[in-house]
Protein backbone atom coordinates (compact mmCIF):
# COMPACT_ATOMS: atom_id res chain seq x y z
CA UNK A 1 0.00 0.00 0.00
CA UNK A 2 2.91 2.70 1.01
CA UNK A 3 4.77 1.59 -2.92
CA UNK A 4 1.16 2.41 -4.22
CA UNK A 5 0.67 5.97 -2.51
CA UNK A 6 4.32 6.80 -3.22
CA UNK A 7 3.73 6.21 -7.02
CA UNK A 8 0.53 8.21 -7.14
CA UNK A 9 2.38 10.60 -5.53
CA UNK A 10 5.19 11.11 -7.57
CA UNK A 11 2.78 10.89 -10.75
CA UNK A 12 0.43 13.37 -9.65
CA UNK A 13 4.71 15.52 -9.23
CA UNK A 14 5.12 14.78 -12.49
CA UNK A 15 1.45 15.37 -13.60
CA UNK A 16 1.86 18.99 -11.88
CA UNK A 17 5.16 19.79 -13.30
CA UNK A 18 3.50 19.27 -16.53
CA UNK A 19 0.75 21.40 -16.24
CA UNK A 20 2.83 24.37 -14.75
CA UNK A 21 4.77 24.32 -17.69
CA UNK A 22 2.55 23.95 -20.57
CA UNK A 23 1.04 26.95 -18.74
CA UNK A 24 4.27 28.96 -18.66
CA UNK A 25 4.38 28.35 -22.05
CA UNK A 26 4.50 31.61 -23.85
CA UNK A 27 3.25 32.72 -27.88
CA UNK A 28 2.69 35.78 -29.62
CA UNK A 29 -1.47 36.11 -30.59
CA UNK A 30 -2.54 38.37 -33.31
CA UNK A 31 -6.44 39.26 -33.85
CA UNK A 32 -6.02 38.07 -37.84
CA UNK A 33 -2.81 37.26 -40.24
CA UNK A 34 -1.62 40.29 -42.53
CA UNK A 35 0.58 42.46 -43.04
CA UNK A 36 2.41 44.67 -39.52
CA UNK A 37 5.04 47.32 -39.14
CA UNK A 38 8.01 46.96 -36.71
CA UNK A 39 9.93 50.38 -35.21
CA UNK A 40 12.25 51.10 -33.16
CA UNK A 41 11.27 53.71 -30.07
CA UNK A 42 14.60 53.71 -28.57
CA UNK A 43 17.99 53.89 -29.93
CA UNK A 44 19.59 50.94 -31.04
CA UNK A 45 23.11 50.34 -29.94
CA UNK A 46 25.26 47.78 -30.88
CA UNK A 47 28.51 48.00 -28.68
CA UNK A 48 31.45 45.65 -29.57
CA UNK A 49 34.85 46.18 -28.30
CA UNK A 50 36.05 49.43 -27.67
CA UNK A 51 33.29 50.61 -30.09
CA UNK A 52 29.62 51.89 -29.53
CA UNK A 53 27.17 52.09 -32.53
CA UNK A 54 23.96 53.95 -32.81
CA UNK A 55 21.14 54.04 -34.42
CA UNK A 56 18.52 56.63 -34.07
CA UNK A 57 15.73 54.59 -35.92
CA UNK A 58 15.13 50.80 -37.21
CA UNK A 59 11.76 49.82 -39.04
CA UNK A 60 10.82 46.64 -40.99
CA UNK A 61 7.54 45.31 -42.20
CA UNK A 62 6.76 42.14 -42.28
CA UNK A 63 4.26 39.08 -42.52
CA UNK A 64 1.73 37.38 -39.43
CA UNK A 65 1.37 34.50 -40.88
CA UNK A 66 -0.65 32.61 -37.99
CA UNK A 67 -2.86 34.08 -35.39
CA UNK A 68 -0.90 32.07 -32.78
CA UNK A 69 2.56 31.61 -32.91
CA UNK A 70 5.79 30.96 -30.92
CA UNK A 71 7.92 33.07 -33.59
CA UNK A 72 8.11 36.43 -35.34
CA UNK A 73 10.16 36.48 -37.96
CA UNK A 74 11.60 40.07 -39.15
CA UNK A 75 13.55 40.53 -42.08
CA UNK A 76 15.02 43.52 -43.59
CA UNK A 77 14.70 45.64 -40.39
CA UNK A 78 16.67 48.61 -41.47
CA UNK A 79 18.55 50.94 -39.54
CA UNK A 80 19.13 54.47 -40.06
CA UNK A 81 21.04 57.95 -39.01
CA UNK A 82 23.71 55.24 -37.84
CA UNK A 83 26.88 56.97 -35.87
CA UNK A 84 29.64 55.65 -34.12
CA UNK A 85 33.93 55.87 -34.77
CA UNK A 86 33.32 59.90 -35.13
CA UNK A 87 31.70 59.18 -38.08
CA UNK A 88 28.19 57.99 -40.09
CA UNK A 89 28.07 54.19 -40.55
CA UNK A 90 26.30 51.62 -42.55
CA UNK A 91 24.19 49.34 -40.71
CA UNK A 92 23.15 46.33 -43.09
CA UNK A 93 19.75 45.35 -42.29
CA UNK A 94 18.85 42.84 -40.21
CA UNK A 95 16.94 39.76 -40.37
CA UNK A 96 15.87 38.36 -36.83
CA UNK A 97 13.40 35.49 -35.19
CA UNK A 98 12.17 36.68 -32.12
CA UNK A 99 10.73 33.89 -29.86
CA UNK A 100 8.21 34.60 -27.62
CA UNK A 101 10.69 32.20 -25.12
CA UNK A 102 12.62 35.27 -24.45
CA UNK A 103 14.46 34.35 -27.41
CA UNK A 104 16.27 36.40 -30.42
CA UNK A 105 18.63 34.85 -33.06
CA UNK A 106 20.16 36.95 -36.07
CA UNK A 107 18.73 34.87 -38.88
CA UNK A 108 21.86 35.86 -41.15
CA UNK A 109 24.96 38.35 -40.73
CA UNK A 110 24.69 41.90 -39.72
CA UNK A 111 27.62 44.42 -40.87
CA UNK A 112 28.48 47.61 -39.76
CA UNK A 113 30.65 49.60 -42.03
CA UNK A 114 32.24 53.06 -42.09
CA UNK A 115 33.17 55.12 -45.45
CA UNK A 116 37.05 54.90 -43.53
CA UNK A 117 37.19 50.80 -44.11
CA UNK A 118 36.35 50.09 -41.17
CA UNK A 119 33.81 46.67 -41.07
CA UNK A 120 32.22 44.48 -38.14
CA UNK A 121 30.37 41.63 -38.82
CA UNK A 122 27.86 40.36 -36.12
CA UNK A 123 27.72 36.39 -36.71
CA UNK A 124 24.43 34.96 -37.67
CA UNK A 125 22.79 31.51 -36.28
CA UNK A 126 25.19 31.50 -33.02
CA UNK A 127 23.86 35.07 -31.44
CA UNK A 128 21.15 33.12 -29.89
CA UNK A 129 20.29 34.35 -26.41
CA UNK A 130 18.13 33.23 -23.50
CA UNK A 131 16.63 35.94 -22.10
CA UNK A 132 17.67 38.35 -24.20
CA UNK A 133 14.35 39.92 -25.44
CA UNK A 134 11.82 40.85 -22.19
CA UNK A 135 8.32 41.74 -24.38
CA UNK A 136 5.21 43.71 -23.00
CA UNK A 137 1.89 44.55 -24.25
CA UNK A 138 1.03 48.18 -25.17
CA UNK A 139 -2.49 49.24 -26.64
CA UNK A 140 -2.55 46.36 -28.74
CA UNK A 141 0.54 46.53 -29.64
CA UNK A 142 3.80 44.43 -28.72
CA UNK A 143 6.92 46.08 -27.58
CA UNK A 144 10.23 44.54 -27.19
CA UNK A 145 13.53 45.57 -25.14
CA UNK A 146 16.52 43.99 -26.57
CA UNK A 147 19.13 43.04 -23.98
CA UNK A 148 21.46 41.16 -26.23
CA UNK A 149 24.68 40.12 -24.83
CA UNK A 150 28.01 37.82 -25.59
CA UNK A 151 27.37 38.02 -29.50
CA UNK A 152 29.81 36.92 -31.35
CA UNK A 153 31.45 39.46 -34.34
CA UNK A 154 34.85 39.68 -36.27
CA UNK A 155 36.52 43.15 -36.38
CA UNK A 156 38.59 44.45 -39.64
CA UNK A 157 40.81 45.80 -37.00
CA UNK A 158 42.35 49.05 -35.38
CA UNK A 159 39.29 50.81 -34.26
CA UNK A 160 36.98 48.24 -35.36
CA UNK A 161 38.80 45.63 -33.21
CA UNK A 162 39.33 41.96 -34.62
CA UNK A 163 36.63 40.27 -33.10
CA UNK A 164 35.04 38.32 -29.84
CA UNK A 165 31.94 37.24 -28.24
CA UNK A 166 31.26 40.02 -25.71
CA UNK A 167 29.37 41.90 -28.42
CA UNK A 168 25.95 43.83 -27.33
CA UNK A 169 22.89 45.22 -28.89
CA UNK A 170 19.91 47.04 -26.66
CA UNK A 171 17.55 48.68 -27.24
CA UNK A 172 13.49 48.94 -27.91
CA UNK A 173 11.69 48.14 -30.74
CA UNK A 174 7.30 48.35 -31.22
CA UNK A 175 5.35 45.62 -33.43
CA UNK A 176 1.86 46.89 -34.84
CA UNK A 177 -0.24 44.77 -36.70
CA UNK A 178 -1.89 46.84 -39.06
CA UNK A 179 -5.69 46.91 -38.34
CA UNK A 180 -5.39 44.46 -35.51
CA UNK A 181 -3.69 43.54 -32.14
CA UNK A 182 -0.76 41.62 -31.40
CA UNK A 183 0.39 40.74 -28.17
CA UNK A 184 2.15 38.28 -26.20
CA UNK A 185 1.30 35.79 -24.05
Amino acid sequence: MTHARRVAGIALIVLAAALASSASAHEFVASKTGEAKVRSTTAQVFEVDATTVECAKASASFEVTATKSETLAVHKLEYKECKGLGETLDVSAGSYVFEAVDLLSFAKALTISSESGCSIVLEAGANKNREAVHYTNSAGKLRAKQELRSLSYSGSGGMCGVGGNEGRLSGTLEFELEGGTLEWR
